[in-house]
């Protein structure tokens, strides 16, 4: 599903758009994350108002709502950010920004299962594991992002010494991430990493460039070149990902006898399959975040880019099935899974001004 917010609104729609609902906000000025159900009728909201000078929402409220009635009531007063429904269950998990707990929405029953800080930190990313008995979050340390886990039944957890920019479950055992260096996966139960693919070198030698066009080929397998991989989600049989690839070109400089160099940069979201076969072209945008809907048939991708005035542009593009039907002012509603995580921002993102600026 997608959704647009809107003044006041909320707009929740399916793809392709043969149903919708419209939520009023009662006042709230913003919703900060949302998570739907299985069944696609129940949407856990959290919704925040007067933001502090430190960008933090002051009040926040996590609402519980019946697209169907339309009926709602109050699951948390406070901070809850990035709520994430347990699979077959009636109950979210989220995190107070202290501790991950879990709310019963049948009774309304909180239980704080896992304190991963003493002090509130920034959104924790939660997603849960595929077989819907643990979870796990990034706790902020400094510039880090680190990787925890937690037990659903014990309430046991842990934060690994695992820095990442972006993860996602690969099984119920093992998370994949990115960190500057590749895509890697990291086994849970020993702590110990191993790289699944540490750039896009080897799909070079087996040709598998050359189907993507747009000088893939020629880009990655340039002396000197430069790669980098982004974020990344595993959804069904397939791993997409963020990729970067740029070869030096020498150019002539405006004094004589000296050249300069510079770089000829593509960017793209790719996918391959768990084997790294396959290898498959979806947009020529680097993302900062992808998000599989409609069954996986459809991927939302958000990219950010400057406009003609200099801000900051940020909005979510659709590719795949059915995505010529989303209108542009939309951004993804996924219903629960294990390969999503509950703090995306709803809606489409805002148009930023730069600093300095009016």
């Amino acid at each position: 599903m997608i959704c647009r917010l809107g003044p006041g609104l909320l707009a929740v729609w399916t793809v392709p758009g043969d149903e919708s609902h419209e939520i009023n906000l009662d006042g709230w000025e913003h919703a900060l994350s949302a998570a739907l159900d299985e069944t696609g009728r129940l949407l856990a909201l959290t919704l925040g108002a007067r933001v502090t000078p430190g960008g933090v929402y002051a009040d926040q409220q996590l609402v519980l709502i019946d697209l169907v009635t339309g009926g709602r009531r109050v699951l948390h007063d406070g901070w809850a950010q990035g709520p994430v429904w347990l699979p077959g269950s009636q109950r979210l998990a989220f995190s107070n920004g202290t501790t991950i707990c879990v709310v019963n929405t049948s009774d309304g029953s909180t239980q704080e299962l896992f304190c991963f800080s003493k002090a509130p930190v920034a959104p924790t990313e939660i997603s849960i594991r595929p077989d819907g008995e643990g979870l796990a979050f990034l706790k902020w340390v400094g510039d880090d992002k680190r990787i925890g886990v937690v037990d659903l039944g014990s309430g046991r957890g842990r934060v690994l010494p695992v820095s990442c920019y972006s993860y996602s479950w690969w099984d119920d055992n093992t998370i994949l991430y990115v960190l500057g260096s590749g895509l890697k996966l990291l086994d849970i139960a020993t702590g110990k990493s191993t790289s699944l693919l540490r750039d896009l070198k080897p799909f070079v030698k087996t040709g598998a460039l050359d189907a993507l066009g747009e000088g893939w080929a020629e880009a990655v397998g340039a002396e000197g070149s430069i790669q980098d991989v982004g974020a990344t989600l595993c959804a069904g049989d397939r791993v997409y990902f963020g990729a970067f690839a740029a070869r030096p070109v020498t150019r002539r400089s405006i004094i004589p006898f000296l050249r300069r160099t510079t770089y000829d940069g593509l960017r793209g979201v790719l996918s391959m399959a768990r084997d790294r076969s396959d290898l498959r072209l979806h947009l020529d945008q680097k993302p900062s975040a992808i998000v599989a809907i409609n069954g996986n048939q459809t991927l939302a991708v958000h990219v950010s880019r400057r406009g003609e005035q200099g801000w900051l542009e940020s909005n979510w593009v659709f590719v795949g099935e059915g995505a010529e039907k989303i209108p542009s002012d939309f951004g993804p509603l996924p219903r629960a899974s294990s390969a999503v995580r509950g703090d995306l921002v709803v809606g489409a993102f805002p148009r930023q001004r730069p600093e300095g600026t009016d």
